[in-house]
């Protein structure tokens, strides 16, 4: 009868512990439903950042080239700046792909969001187009 009963615990204690171990289905739904959102948060937020440093770039190269500008013609009266490279989802034409200021000005940065940021190396005058571009 001892015996009977010890066999009768054994089995019930390993069913118990059957039933209990691992999660159940309604858990992981859940925690992917989670997944799920904190991923739809981030990737859009993410995006924003990569566009705000690709802006960013565009308008601190041609910046950089438009002051360079300045000192080289305060300094030697031959205004030349630095060529800038292509490169970081950012493309120089104009001016800003040649080392000179005067022949025609205008220094343009595109960047691959369609954001075209233009300055005139002469006079400093800046200009945006695109629809979701940063301003100056």
């Amino acid at each position: 009868m001892k015996a009977r009963y010890l066999y009768r615990i054994a089995t019930m204690n390993r069913s118990r512990t059957r039933h209990n171990s691992g999660f159940s289905l309604i858990e992981l739904i859940i925690v992917i439903a989670v997944l799920a959102t904190l991923t739809a948060i981030a990737i859009p937020a993410f995006n924003n950042v990569a566009r705000n440093a690709r802006s960013t770039t565009a308008k601190t190269s041609l910046t950089n080239a438009y002051k360079e500008c300045e000192v080289s013609r305060a300094d030697t009266g031959n205004p030349v700046h630095t060529i800038l490279a292509n490169g970081g989802g950012v493309n120089y034409t104009g001016e800003a792909a040649t080392a000179t200021c005067n022949a025609a000005p205008l220094a343009t940065a595109t960047t691959s969001d369609n954001c075209a940021y233009t300055l005139n190396l002469n006079t400093g005058a800046k200009t945006v187009t695109g629809a979701q571009c940063a301003a100056w």
